[in-house]
């Protein structure tokens, strides 16, 4: 149900939001939209914080698993986090995957490492690590090895849609499906789709800003020709797929052309264009019709999982 009163706050942290001039700034900025999109979470199964995947360069790295009430064995969705690859954790997007669990999926939100403190392929590494351990372990925390989708938001759905067509998987591992929300899956001639950007929130300058962070210095072509950072040329090894955009999403030519790719095969790929809708919405319960959204998503995950 939408919260007038969270919408309100909303609104005037858009208002007083400044435009960052650094990824520092940019962090700050967002710190007070977390907490906002993550209050009154739905009371379902049972969280696990901290689950360690990975051990590299002197770091632990860790996991959040949101798992539903029954004993399971449940369908997994591993769920990676957007925020330009320079910001956000498995904290952020607590109350977005505990509706996943309403539905049934056991979510898997892996903490990956960040730029520019850790540039390309770090986040990636990290990202298809995590998918590799949520196979591997599945049985020993209540998820089905069998049954497994991939998923992301912004940024996250970047990660998830090259390591979703990356070659090949883990030994025994076949994603069922992948959710790709508002998400960039080409960063080739960059500074061209900046300005070819539109929509709210619009601001070219972040993109590139995050881009040359995650590149470790200046997003050229042939970095962005990698297929781990620019997947779309591959984007007929998705699995089957639902690409969600608002129409107010300034990288909605993105989705487009991604689903563009996959309406040439008949793997019952959809796309799920939200009208009026800005960048991130998923989050944003308060507008009418997310909740609503949100279970057309899920709806889409269970019927390719059978569940």
């Amino acid at each position: 149900m939408s919260d007038p009163s969270i919408a309100e706050r909303f609104q005037e942290l858009l208002q007083n939001l400044p435009k960052p001039s650094s990824i520092q700034e940019f962090r700050e900025a967002q710190k007070p939209f977390a907490p906002l999109f993550n209050e009154d979470p739905p009371a379902v199964g049972k969280v696990l914080e901290g689950v360690r995947f990975r051990r590299v360069a002197g770091l632990e790295l860790h996991t959040d698993l949101l798992i539903p009430e029954g004993k399971g064995p449940h369908p997994i969705l591993l769920f990676l986090h957007g925020g330009g690859w320079v910001m956000g954790k498995p904290a952020n997007m607590r109350k977005l995957g505990l509706r996943f669990v309403e539905q049934g999926f056991l979510v898997v939100i892996p903490d990956y490492r960040l730029a520019p403190e850790h540039p390309f392929p770090a986040a990636y590494e990290d990202c298809r690590q995590c998918l590799r351990w949520a196979y591997e372990n599945a049985l020993g925390f209540g998820g089905d090895p069998s049954r497994i989708c991939i998923g992301g938001d912004s940024a996250g759905a970047n990660l998830a849609a090259a390591i979703a067509t990356a070659e090949p998987l883990p030994s025994g591992l076949s994603l069922a499906a992948s959710l790709l929300l508002y998400g960039t899956y080409d960063l080739r001639s960059l500074d061209k789709r900046m300005q070819e950007m539109g929509g709210v929130f619009t601001n070219p300058e972040l993109l590139r800003m995050m881009a040359d962070a995650y590149a470790g210095g200046r997003a050229t072509e042939p970095w962005a020709k990698d297929p781990r950072v620019s997947p779309l040329p591959k984007a007929h090894l998705l699995p089957p797929s639902l690409v969600v955009c608002g129409s107010m999403d300034p990288f909605l030519s993105q989705s487009e052309e991604l689903f563009q790719v996959l309406s040439e095969r008949s793997r019952g790929d959809r796309f799920l264009l939200a009208p009026g809708m800005p960048h991130a919405f998923a989050q944003m319960e308060f507008l009418p019709g997310v909740p609503e959204l949100l279970r057309e998503m899920g709806g889409f995950l269970s019927k390719a999982l059978n569940v």
